[in-house]
Parts: C-alpha cells; sequence; structure tokens
C-alpha cells in the first residue's frame, strides 16, 4: 500500500459489508467473508493518516469486536468470526492457472463482481454460467437451498481466482458446487455441515 494523503476513518455501527469494502480497497485485497449485508456492523474512529494505518486502526477494530483477520495470499483476505477462525484455512496458493488457454487466461476487473446477500439459488445460477456449465433443476432437490452470499473483487482476479472465492463463499454457507457428467453442475449441501 503506498502512503497517501490523509484518510481518517470513522464508522458508528456501520455495516459490516461496506466497512469490509473500505478495508479491501485499503488493503489492496480483496475480502472473503461469511457474513450478508446489513446483519453486522464495525465501530471506531481514527485520523488515519495513510492507508496503511487505516488498514491496521480497521484490523485492530474487526479483532476487538470478535473477528479474526486471515491473510490468503497476494489476492485474498480471510474474514470471520473468532470462533470459525479455525475453520478459515487460507488456500488460494493452491490455485492452478487454467491449462487450456493459459496465454489467454481473462482478468476480472477490479469491482466488476458485486454481490450484496444474492440468494444462494440465483448465485449458483451465475455460477454455472461462470463454468459454461448447465445447472441441474434445482426443483429436484428436496431441499431449495437457502442462505445469501455477499462478495465483492477489490482485486483484479482470474477465472481461477474467481472460482476460488466463490466456492470459498458458498463454503461457509454450507453449499457446494458439484460437476455433472460433461456439461452439467449441481448446487448441493456440503456433507455433515451444520448452520
Amino acid at each position: 500500500i503506498t502512503n497517501s494523503p490523509p484518510v481518517g476513518i470513522s464508522f458508528q455501527s456501520a455495516d459490516l459489508f461496506y466497512a469490509l469494502r473500505l478495508y479491501g480497497d485499503f488493503k489492496g485485497r480483496s475480502i472473503l467473508h461469511p457474513f450478508r449485508g446489513r446483519s453486522r456492523t464495525l465501530t471506531l474512529r481514527s485520523p488515519a493518516k495513510t492507508k496503511m494505518e487505516a488498514v491496521e486502526t480497521i484490523e485492530a477494530a474487526l479483532k476487538e469486536q470478535g473477528f479474526a483477520v486471515v491473510p490468503d495470499g497476494t489476492k485474498f483476505v480471510l474474514v470471520v468470526p473468532q470462533a470459525q477462525a479455525a475453520s478459515a484455512v487460507p488456500r488460494s496458493s493452491l490455485i492452478k492457472p487454467s491449462t487450456e488457454n493459459a496465454k489467454q487466461s481473462k482478468v476480472i476487473d477490479r469491482r466488476a463482481i458485486r454481490f450484496i446477500s444474492m440468494p444462494t439459488v440465483y448465485f449458483a445460477s451465475i455460477y454455472a454460467d461462470f463454468s459454461g456449465r448447465k445447472l441441474e433443476d434445482l426443483a429436484q432437490n428436496r431441499e431449495i437451498p437457502r442462505g445469501a452470499i455477499s462478495f465483492e473483487n477489490e482485486t483484479p482476479l482470474t477465472r481461477e481466482e474467481l472460482r476460488y472465492a466463490f466456492d470459498t463463499v458458498l463454503a461457509w454457507e454450507g453449499f457446494q458446487m458439484v460437476e455433472v457428467g460433461e456439461k452439467g453442475i449441481k448446487l448441493v449441501r456440503k456433507v455433515g455441515f451444520q448452520k
């Protein structure tokens, strides 16, 4: 993070999603978190003089208010409740670039993706389109998935990095996408998951 003009910050019961968005912008990372929009808040006041000081202040406030901040490679930070810190295992270093079109790997621009409390069912449809697969009929599932996904890419991401982000936030909702045959994909509840 480069130093910049003063960036004093003040949050009074700020919606956590938007506070994390600002934190991601200052930190230069996409934030992966299991929070739905408007469900939690963050309060802090700081005369931060640089972006780095603002990052440190926000991280301290998150920790004070019961959140764990876990670095995840060069593009992500995981922010979870302290009780979930043990399950917030950074895995972005395992992302492998696509071998199909390695030279033409498309990069998704910063902030091109912005989901705020998107119902999991709709998210699954977008995931299927993104994967180039057909979403298997959700009506065939015994349990129509409920839940919501919030995510915004604060950094440019490759398709593989975006898929990692999608898989991570889906897992926190207790779901995963499973490929079916050559062209299908299905949203399923993770085995043993309890919310």
